[in-house]
């Protein structure tokens, strides 16, 4: 659906018909504090190849254009889905803040490798930054929990989190599954204790017959599928106001 956007509207600014252009699109589904946040990571190319191998510049982009017509695709879809009806969508396109954005970042030239290097990177970024983690030991809280500091991408603030928190949203965002929901029953777990001892570990591993396991795929998801800079950016943060 995003390819299929970037390419009509870069064949609309090629007079040539028979006009190729070139994207690399990235799902995203976390924000900077591994809250759900969907968006898609795009490198598109500033034009369009022509059928003779060579490259027309595109005008400049318009974002309202892009904007317009990934609501409208998006819209489209969800209403195909059951999702949403006529009613629905007439609210939305009626609220203030559309909770659609698209982010254009400055243009890289084809010379430019670290340039290049350096947004690729991003594109296919992990969920958090190891460098921007700090952890506090159970020994060294306050309260005597394990805790994550965790800095903003512009360092303006941080968010603590308790550790088990931290992990339970890690494993959110990579296996799209919620650890704290019952496999079996989908209702809500708790931890009831919090084993360290490696030899307590291996037994009860052992007695539930997991200790040899070592290759497995991940756990099949048990929450809803995220729909899913240039940024699209359609996040429940953006719908707050009508």
């Amino acid at each position: 659906m995003c390819m299929e956007r970037f390419t009509a509207y870069l064949k609309s600014t090629v007079p040539d018909g028979e006009v190729v252009p070139g994207a690399s699109i990235a799902v995203q589904t976390y924000g900077d504090f591994l809250n759900f946040n969907p968006h898609l990571h795009a490198i598109v190319s500033n034009g369009c190849f022509l059928k003779d191998g060579s490259f027309q510049t595109a005008p400049i982009f318009m974002l309202e254009d892009l904007e317009e017509a990934f609501q409208y695709e998006v819209l489209k879809m969800l209403k195909k889905e059951g999702k949403i009806n006529d009613a629905i969508i007439e609210n939305m396109l009626s609220w203030h803040h559309s909770g659609f954005n698209v982010y254009i970042g400055d243009r890289i030239e084809p010379d430019d490798k670290a340039g290049l290097g350096n947004l690729a990177k991003y594109i296919i970024r992990a969920c958090f930054s190891q460098e921007r983690l700090v952890y506090i030991p159970a020994e060294k809280s306050d309260d005597g929990v394990a805790k994550i500091i965790y800095t903003a991408k512009d360092k303006k603030f941080q968010k603590v989190f308790n550790a088990l928190d931290w992990l339970a949203r890690l494993i959110q965002r990579i296996h799209e599954v919620d650890p704290l929901v019952c496999p079996k029953c989908q209702g809500q777990m708790k931890l009831i204790s919090f084993v360290e001892n490696l030899d307590v570990m291996e037994k009860i591993l052992r007695h539930l017959g997991l200790w040899d396991i070592h290759n497995h795929d991940p756990p099949q998801a048990v929450i809803s599928e995220p729909i899913s800079e240039l940024v699209y950016d359609f996040s429940d943060s953006q719908n707050s106001g009508g």
